[in-house]
């Protein structure tokens, strides 16, 4: 039988198994799923979400080097791979796309004396800060003065943020929708077809964890917690400057619902301009503006190394990442173009990226009419725009993972029975569609 058909045979088998775990029916033993989705959450959450990403990565990533097995099984010995840790793609995972970038800042910092490695301030400078700080406590704790490997340690930070990220994504959405809503959130956001990204050392975990604790803290009205997280969001990408839209309007949107019963007699827009005319009521919220100090930072970086704020732009536009700022519509036209032209590149980098924008203005149309908090679907239309306005754009696909709200509307979309089948088989095997094709060297950034 052709191991292409074994390969799709085995995971329609799969999807049919799996459909149980999502809805508690039919197989004993995933009846209890349901009952402990939507328990109670308690001191023990850390740990089911720990065991909830360990349990779909590993599947993941055990089920797709079987069928790398039976597509070569000539040249496959499972023994020497696992025993020697010599498994396939593992280059990948230690030194493709930026990873040797971030290992590179974290252990010899910025550099400007004319070589190659003075664009990599274009990388901002947080995640290898934390790199760094984790490599020196693994040393620490391992008691081997010679241990410093960055790699491990900038793949110890990413899961343990992703875990956090999972846990404060729970307790974001149950604030206003229920524990199952929550709950098909984060398997969702796990789900995401390049969600392995957070598990690697790339910028993903440490950048969604800050994004959603800072989502969640605003939510709360903890302004001074919520402008800390959300100064590191802003130096740790170029799009944690969006807390700061994000935390901004729920300060004023949160303002206004605590006072407009006192204004409610005033029907004209003086009510909306004595409010906040008044200092008391919005010096709570000055404390935000630490978010864009974080980029502030940054730019004084720049200007530190070499005599620029805005250095960064200019290395930017140059090789090898060409990304100067772009209309949307001229990057969708260049995508279209690269695809036709590229197509063994289109599957995995090309259409993914045009399907992510289109799918990410649906959610965000969805979400409008399911009445999502419209501090979300603020976040999602400067997020995208952001995405989406770059030259060239190679990575459309990982960078849309950081657009956490817009997994709430999929989420209530999934609440239909229908739409909950079709949508997490989908998702389900694209993972493994696009992680089996990140191992085998296909160009997935």
């Amino acid at each position: 039988m052709s191991p292409t058909l074994l390969y799709w045979s085995a995971w329609a088998l799969l999807g049919l198994l799996c459909i149980p775990v999502f809805f508690g029916k039919s197989l004993r033993l995933f009846r209890g799923f349901s009952s402990w989705m939507d328990a109670k959450p308690g001191r023990p959450m850390f740990v089911r979400f720990m065991l909830l990403m360990v349990l779909v990565r590993l599947l993941m990533i055990g089920l797709t080097y079987i069928f790398l097995y039976v597509d070569h099984p000539e040249g496959f010995d499972f023994i020497t791979h696992f025993s020697g840790f010599d498994l396939p793609g593992q280059d990948r995972v230690y030194g493709y796309g930026d990873i040797p970038h971030f290992l590179h800042i974290a252990e010899f910092g910025y550099t400007n004396v004319g070589d190659e490695y003075d664009k990599l301030l274009v990388f901002f400078p947080l995640f290898p800060l934390t790199i760094r700080a984790m490599g020196h406590l693994l040393t620490g704790f391992l008691r081997m003065p010679d241990f410093r490997d960055y790699m491990l340690a900038g793949i110890v930070v990413s899961n343990l943020c992703t875990v956090a990220a999972c846990g404060f994504l729970y307790k974001l959405i149950n604030i206003d929708h229920t524990r199952r809503v929550a709950w098909d959130t984060v398997l969702l956001l796990l789900l995401y077809p390049v969600a392995f990204f957070t598990s690697s050392a790339y910028t993903e975990g440490l950048f969604i964890m800050l994004c959603v604790i800072t989502m969640y803290y605003a939510r709360r009205g903890k302004w001074l917690v919520c402008g800390i997280t959300g100064l590191l969001a802003a130096l740790t990408r170029a799009q944690g400057i969006i807390c700061f839209a994000f935390a901004g309007y729920e300060f004023i949107l949160q303002t206004w619902q605590a006072n407009r019963m006192t204004y409610a007699k005033d029907k004209t827009k003086n009510a909306f301009l004595r409010l906040f005319g008044n200092p008391k009521k919005y010096l709570p919220g000055l404390v935000l503006g630490l978010i864009p100090v974080g980029f502030g930072i940054y730019l004084c970086l720049n200007k530190y190394y070499f005599g620029d704020f805005f250095k960064f732009v200019e290395f930017q536009r140059d090789a090898p990442w060409y990304n100067g700022w772009a209309p949307f519509y001229n990057n969708m036209a260049l995508n279209l173009d690269m695809a036709a032209n590229h197509p063994g590149l289109a599957h995995v980098m090309y259409w993914p990226q045009m399907f992510m924008f289109a799918a990410g203005l649906g959610l965000l149309v969805y979400g409008y009419f399911k009445k999502v908090r419209t501090s979300y679907l603020l976040f999602m239309v400067l997020y995208i725009y952001n995405c989406y306005s770059l030259g060239w754009l190679l990575s459309g696909t990982r960078y849309m993972l950081g657009c956490v709200p817009m997994f709430l509307p999929l989420a209530l979309l999934t609440q239909n029975k229908t739409w909950r089948v079709v949508i997490y088989s989908a998702m389900g095997l694209l993972s493994l569609y696009f992680f089996w094709s990140w191992v085998a060297h296909q160009a997935i950034m």
